[in-house]
């Protein structure tokens, strides 16, 4: 029997079990644009409101709302190239001359992201791919033409392989969560059981024109929105469905059942009231994934009911423990082979003193031989493959082997790198000066693009720079845990590099006070010594170290002999410490050397007196 207040409850008793996944699944929803898209805007505009100047990027620089872009559409649109040309060009100055502070964290005059969102915005982007095709076609009308049906195919990808894909696959992870105590945040990728998500995300992306077809005639909307209301979760359950069968078993099943489900949301209108008081920080903490679970949790009570009337198409919907846990010799059956392998692994394991012990769980430090090393990491790492099938064997996670469509793989991947390692202090030590020289190169090679001239980056006067080798040594040894969990690493890569980078930029400049860079300007900084989009940078850098370059360069640095690695080391180390001391008393300084340097519109900072100065350069 239908019950609104017992689908409440359970719909809590999920977001509790699950809340850091479901939050962060509606969170990239919104961030996607997919679905909550107001949460994220609301936000923003009301944390604007300290600064006149984000509020001019929310007014103005929000694509599909900006007065510049469709200025410019209009003028390219009525041949007139002439003033469109004014209008990006007078927009970009704009932007570009905007004075900007340390203490504005929205700033928005530099970087990547605010090339982006300036050449969105002021419609530049636009008369540089209009040119573009009138240079090949000569012909404007043509061009445009080009320009326009571009624009509507990146539409049309947006909203397939982003906004219906991810509809689909939440709801997914949603009704996983409400029957498994845990839900791998790799399910997002649906394609590990049937390789149907594109057809999946096609099929409701049909249902989605059909909606709009319906807005045609007005009253048709709603009617048809709550008739079709059931199409993600059905995809989501069976992604092999066509668009129309998806959409026809979604109206039989809400057939008689529309109203009340109209009831169901408007006894949810005092939260919706709640979170205009909150400004939508309430929608993400909590509304957001009580709603979807909500809606989830209706329709397994609906599905429950459709296949106890015997509903016809019913029988699409087949994956029995999506919604229960299989018994233990069906399990056992499905998953025969990983119990074998575990087996094989007992009394296989290397014992582990305790110092040993607490160095190579905590932070992947090996003190020992290294054929005990390597013969401890294939253990670990044969582990963490098969733990996925382990925890489905133990009824935790959703058995995807039992999915009706599954299909195992028919080639394993000849790029299989083993990323649960442990370092011996000389690879460490090797690390550093790798990494220390790869960013030297990378900022190197950066100024060389930007200036046309080599710069010897950073305070010292050898090739290295020695925030990137500590940055990738202590991500290797700090994010050690967790190694197994690839989204929770990433974000702990990023505020790991935040507390460095901010903690080095401050030393810095109380030491030679002066700052050898400045964020001031780009989109979400501290003072000028960190901002979003480096950190991004930073933790991208960082998982590739962990899950790729780290584990590739330890493989070769182990099958190098001792008598070579060691001396090595030796060496190295006491070069950079010469470095050190005497850059301590003459540090690296010049144009290029510190800060960030770019041409034309944009600012070079210098440290050629005791305080940054700023100049622009044309």
């Amino acid at each position: 029997m239908y019950d609104r207040k017992q689908l409440k409850s359970q719909a809590k008793s999920i977001i509790k079990k699950h809340y850091i996944l479901l939050v962060a699944l509606c969170l990239i929803a919104a961030i996607l644009g997919s679905e909550f898209t107001s949460s994220i805007s609301g936000w923003t505009s009301n944390t604007s409101d300290t600064s006149s100047e984000v509020s001019d990027i929310q007014s103005e620089q929000i694509i599909g709302g900006t007065s510049s872009f469709e200025n410019v559409l209009s003028s390219l649109l009525s041949d007139d190239a002439k003033t469109a040309n004014k209008i990006a060009q007078d927009k970009t100055k704009e932007y570009t001359s905007e004075k900007e502070d340390s203490s504005n964290r929205f700033g928005h005059t530099q970087g990547i992201i605010a090339r982006i969102v300036r050449s969105i915005s002021s419609g530049s982007i636009l008369i540089t791919v209009t040119n573009i095709f009138m240079n090949i076609t000569k012909s404007t009308s043509l061009a445009m033409a080009i320009v326009l049906l571009i624009a509507f195919l990146l539409w049309l990808a947006f909203n397939i392989f982003i906004v219906s894909y991810n509809r689909v696959v939440m709801r997914r992870m949603f009704l996983e969560a409400g029957t498994y105590e845990k839900v791998p945040f790799s399910h997002m990728i649906h394609s590990y059981a049937n390789r149907k998500n594109m057809r999946a995300a096609l099929a409701y992306f049909k249902s989605t024109i059909y909606k709009y077809l319906w807005a045609l005639t007005i009253i048709g909307y709603p009617i048809k929105s709550y008739a079709y209301a059931m199409v993600p979760y059905i995809l989501a359950e069976n992604p092999d469905l066509k668009g129309s069968e998806a959409i026809t078993l979604s109206r039989k099943m809400m057939k008689g059942h529309k109203w009340q489900l109209f009831v169901l949301d408007c006894s949810l209108i005092g939260w919706y009231l709640l979170s205009a008081f909150t400004f939508g920080i309430l929608d993400i903490l909590f509304i957001n994934p009580y709603i979807t679970a909500i809606h989830c949790e209706y329709f397994k009570w609906l599905r429950t009911l459709s296949k106890e009337n015997g509903l016809d198409d019913i029988v699409f919907l087949n994956d029995t423990y999506l919604y229960e846990k299989a018994d233990t010799q069906t399990l056992q059956v499905a998953y025969a082979d990983i119990a074998e392998e575990e087996k094989a692994l007992q009394g296989k394991e290397i014992p582990l003193t305790g110092i040993q012990k607490f160095f190579a769980e905590n932070f992947s430090i090996w003190i020992g031989t290294i054929a005990s090393k390597n013969d401890y990491q294939a253990i670990q790492n044969t582990k963490y493959r098969i733990s996925a099938d382990h925890d489905a064997l133990e009824k935790k996670t959703y058995p995807v082997r039992l999915n009706p469509l599954y299909k195992p793989s028919l080639k394993k991947s000849p790029f299989n790198i083993q990323f649960i390692r442990c370092y011996t202090i000389w690879s460490l030590i090797l690390f550093f000066f790798l990494f220390s020289f790869i960013g030297w190169a990378w900022e190197v090679v950066l100024m060389l693009v930007t200036l046309g001239k080599f710069v010897n980056r950073g305070l010292l006067l050898g090739p290295w720079l020695p925030i990137y080798g500590t940055g990738g040594v202590v991500a290797l040894l700090l994010l050690a845990r967790l190694r197994k969990n690839p989204p929770a690493c990433f974000c702990g890569a990023i505020i790991l590099s935040g507390i460095l980078e901010y903690s080095t930029a401050w030393y810095l400049e109380m030491a030679y006070h002066q700052k050898w860079w400045d964020y001031t300007g780009y989109f979400l900084n501290l003072d000028g010594r960190i901002c979003a989009e480096g950190l991004l940078v930073f933790g991208v850098g960082c998982s590739l170290v962990i899950y790729l370059v780290g584990p590739l360069f330890d493989s070769f640095v182990s099958k190098r002999p001792a008598k070579v690695i060691i001396p090595l080391s030796i060496a190295l180390l006491a070069i950079f410490g010469a470095d050190v001391v005497y850059s301590h008393f003459h540090p690296n300084a010049g144009e290029g050397v510190t800060g960030s340097v770019e041409i034309e519109n944009t600012t070079f900072i210098t440290n050629t007196n005791s305080i940054p100065q700023r100049k622009t350069l044309s």
